[in-house]
This record gives C-alpha cells, sequence and structure tokens, in this order.
C-alpha cells in the first residue's frame, strides 16, 4: 500500500521535556499553537493526556487504568494505545514528548520504561502526531507508531479508539492479532490514517500486461525536489501531473507519447507558472492510454 509507513526512528531524549511520571500517573500537556489541534473522527482537540502505562488520549483525561481490555471500551477516553500495558515508568529512562516543528510533527516517547511485572523486561517506542499542514484528505490528523523494540505483546493492547467509544482499530490483544495485521517486532511502523489506498489500476483485456510499473517516489516527504520512476513496457501516451487535496493540477510534469523503457521524472514544488505551491500533500497522477496510477507525496518548506 502507498500509505504504508517506513520506520524511522526520531530520538528525542534529551531533547525534548521528560514527564515526572510516577506508577499509573497521567498527565496533561497543551499542543503548541504553532503544531495546531489534532483532528480524531472529526473532532478538534487542542490537548492530550500522556498515561504512564503505554497510551495517549486526546483531549483532558485523568484516566490511569494498567490493565489492558480488548478495543473498543466504553469506561475508557478515546484513546491511542501505542501498548497499553502496566509499564513502570520511575524505572527507565522515562517519557518524553517534544514538537519538532520544522518537520511537522509531535513526538511522545517512552523511553526504555521497565514494565511493572516483570520489572526486567522494557520497551523503546513512540507516537508521531503529524499538524494540519500533513493532514489525511478529509483533515484528520495521521499518526504513526514506531517499536525500536517489542519486547512483549502478551499483555497489551495496541490500537485506537474513537470518541464515541464504539468504533476501534485493534492491531494486538494478549498476543492476538488482527488477521490484517504483520507482527509488532522492532523497526516496526503502524500508520492511522482516514485516506484510502492511494494507488489504483484500471486494465483492458486486451492487455498483455500493464503498461505502467515499477513506480517510485523518493521520498514522499521532500522539500526541494521529488524524484518520480516508472517503467513503460509499451509505447504510450503519457501524462503525468501533480494535483492539490481539492483535485486541481498544478503542474504537469510531462504529456507526450513515449516508447518503452525507464523513465524519471522529478517536482521541485513548483507550479505551471513557477511559483513555489503551499506546503501539505499533493496527488501525483500517471496516465497511460489504459492506465491511471495515483500516489500520495508531501511537500516540506
Amino acid at each position: 500500500y502507498a500509505e504504508r509507513p517506513t520506520f524511522s526512528w526520531v530520538e528525542i531524549r534529551n531533547l525534548g521535556t521528560r514527564l515526572t511520571l510516577s506508577d499509573d500517573q497521567t498527565v496533561q500537556i497543551t499542543l503548541p499553537p504553532a503544531f495546531g489541534p489534532i483532528k480524531f473522527y472529526g473532532q478538534r482537540y487542542t490537548q492530550i493526556s500522556i498515561c504512564s502505562n503505554g497510551w495517549v488520549a486526546p483531549g483532558y483525561s485523568t484516566a490511569t487504568t494498567w490493565s489492558n481490555t480488548p478495543l473498543p471500551n466504553s469506561q475508557m477516553p478515546p484513546m491511542f494505545c501505542l501498548k497499553w500495558d502496566d509499564l513502570y515508568p520511575p524505572t527507565g529512562n522515562g517519557v518524553w514528548y517534544y514538537h519538532d516543528a520544522a518537520n511537522h510533527r509531535f513526538i511522545v516517547e517512552w523511553d526504555s520504561v521497565h514494565y511493572y511485572n516483570p520489572r526486567d523486561s522494557w520497551d523503546k517506542m513512540q507516537i508521531v502526531f503529524y499538524d494540519t499542514t500533513l493532514a489525511a484528505a478529509d483533515g484528520n490528523t495521521e499518526v504513526v507508531y514506531q517499536y525500536l523494540t517489542a519486547n512483549r505483546n502478551s499483555s497489551a493492547t495496541i490500537g485506537e479508539q474513537d470518541p464515541s467509544l464504539t468504533i476501534a482499530i485493534q492491531v494486538v490483544y494478549n498476543d492476538t492479532f488482527h488477521r490484517a495485521a504483520g507482527p509488532v517486532v522492532p523497526g516496526r511502523a503502524i500508520k492511522l490514517t482516514t485516506d484510502a489506498p492511494s494507488v489504483g489500476l484500471a486494465e483492458t483485456g486486451s492487455m498483455s500486461g500493464p503498461a505502467l510499473t515499477g513506480v517510485r517516489m523518493l521520498p514522499t516527504a521532500f522539500r526541494s525536489r521529488l524524484q518520480i520512476h516508472f517503467l513503460l513496457n509499451q509505447g504510450s501516451a503519457v501524462r503525468v501531473a501533480v494535483y492539490d487535496k481539492a483535485g486541481r493540477r498544478v503542474r504537469t510534469l510531462i504529456d507526450r507519447r513515449l516508447n518503452p523503457g525507464g523513465y524519471e521524472l522529478s517536482w521541485d514544488g513548483r507550479d505551471d507558472a513557477g511559483n513555489r505551491v503551499a506546503q501539505g500533500v499533493y496527488l501525483v497522477r500517471l496516465e497511460s492510454e489504459e492506465q491511471v496510477m495515483t500516489t500520495k507525496a508531501v511537500y516540506l518548506k
């Protein structure tokens, strides 16, 4: 899937703010105005509540529950369960938060926090919230869970539940994984987004195979230049264009007939008039005579 995240650990220990969390404690943090609100299932929140036990609630919450349950759970707040388990921050390097303004993200990290029992087991993991400039197409906040270690899932819940407390995504509960989920192992990243899978393919029965293959965009979040690679297996008219989230075409990169072969295009973040576009999410649409493929890129200033 094009929305599949790439694991990219962001160490914030000694860079961000360390929370003074004891056993079974939740603290409330006001989000920086420059970051903006979190939008979760259409509701906006200007603060978050960080629990010692591996979860974050959007908005204000005093819940401290350590004993994990399946999701949804009507007795808990709306929540992002990075790893809901009985954790003990006084042992380990603590819980940190940091606003990475340059990269439009707010990070909460459990830094080698030990479990209450057994105390010699620990995990290092983080939640990354992206700001409104990098939101999904419908405006909801995109969230990534990252696991530098993954030492225990046998008594943990990973997932999220909505503000109505009736809708949830449960990746794992006590070592039982959702049938569509991969294992949570070191180096795993899990992305929560409302964007639909962004690559589509249409073919006619007369084709022996797709004309466009090997489509790659590097990097998917860029500041100076986006590289677009693709293979053309047969001669075809090809158009590659960039659109904003409202569907307006901002730049046509190529629009002519091409011979079979490999091609590389680039986009420098400018529109057809040569002006820099606003930072945010853009759609790159590749069209041949028989196919349409669309994928997402994020332009950062």
